[in-house]
């Protein structure tokens, strides 16, 4: 859940740091046009404790939507390498991520729910952290996406040397080249890492409907041959100087998607509500409907 303190020391920082202008967004994270801003709060579940924190995450969820919290987010699980839990939250800008912040603050109701839940999470995680990066369209493979219609991300941690980020772009832009040029049907959207792991840190996001795809999208490029037509022998020398030079360590990690511990969008929601829909307690649109002179809960964006 959020750490405060962290929060408003981290926004200070970039607000110095990363002067941004705000932009209008889908704040439903359907990637047509994926959130400038993306927050994610990162937590390493103990061995045999899934099960009980899934569920404590599902009664959290559940309380903030009594309490009108207007925020959504994505909740993934991995299915390979740490156990872990990432809660992804999409925002026009920092802007709106401080607003969010002091909405919260200065919501009572809110603020008991944190305050019941929080002390209850020790028990079920190794370590947390709470990451924030900025969407590079400028390196991402065709974005548009209907997010709601996705069962699974990819996601590869990518840490490159510093001061190479010019030469890292100059990579993305090579083999997006080469993925265009073949027709290459799947998709990435890349985020740079500001704040919350080690500096020179990249996410990339490969969107899945279902695991019949893993093997086509996960296997390409490499052994895609319209992509190695596309690339060239020319291509393929650029590329390997240029990985030795800039890259430090490359990781893939496939996550779930878990509804349960999520609070989609009605845009999200709309794609497949028998997958996205609440099994249990009141639902978004229950609550709206329980009061129509307040806006639809949403939920929380990372672990508060």
């Amino acid at each position: 859940m959020r750490k405060t303190t962290l929060l408003f020391i981290t926004l200070t920082l970039l607000a110095v740091l990363l002067p941004l202008q705000t932009a209008a967004q889908d704040k439903s994270m359907k990637m047509a046009g994926p959130p400038k801003v993306l927050q994610i709060g990162r937590e390493e579940v103990k061995p045999g404790k899934g099960a009980a924190h899934e569920k404590l995450e599902a009664a959290w969820s559940q309380a903030l939507i009594s309490a009108k919290y207007p925020t959504y987010y994505l909740a993934m699980t991995s299915a390979t390498g740490p156990n872990e839990v990432w809660f992804l939250t999409g925002f026009d800008s920092f802007t709106d991520w401080e607003k969010d912040a002091k909405s919260f603050e200065n919501a009572p109701a809110l603020r008991a729910v944190s305050q019941k839940f929080t002390p209850q999470e020790s028990e079920f995680l190794s370590q947390a952290r709470n990451i924030v990066a900025k969407y590079r369209a400028d390196l991402s493979y065709r974005p548009e996406i209907n997010l709601g219609e996705m069962r699974y991300f990819s996601v590869r941690t990518i840490r490159i040397r510093l001061g190479h980020d010019s030469e890292y772009a100059e990579l993305r832009k090579l083999t997006n080249g080469a993925r265009e040029k073949a027709n290459q049907d799947e998709h990435s959207v890349v985020y740079q890492v500001l704040s919350g792991t080690s500096n020179g840190t990249y996410l990339v996001f490969t969107p899945f409907r279902s695991a019949a795809e893993f093997e086509a999208v996960l296997g390409s490029p490499t052994t895609n041959q319209a992509y190695q037509d596309a690339m060239g022998d020319e291509g393929r020398q650029k590329l390997t100087d240029l990985i030795g030079k800039v890259v430090v360590s490359s990781e893939d990690t496939l996550f779930a998607f878990s509804p349960k511990m999520s609070s989609p969008s009605p845009t999200t929601v709309a794609a497949d509500p028998g997958y996205w829909q609440p099994k249990h307690g009141m639902t978004q649109k229950d609550t709206t409907a329980a009061n129509d002179s307040t806006p639809a809960a949403k939920i929380k964006p990372v672990k508060r």
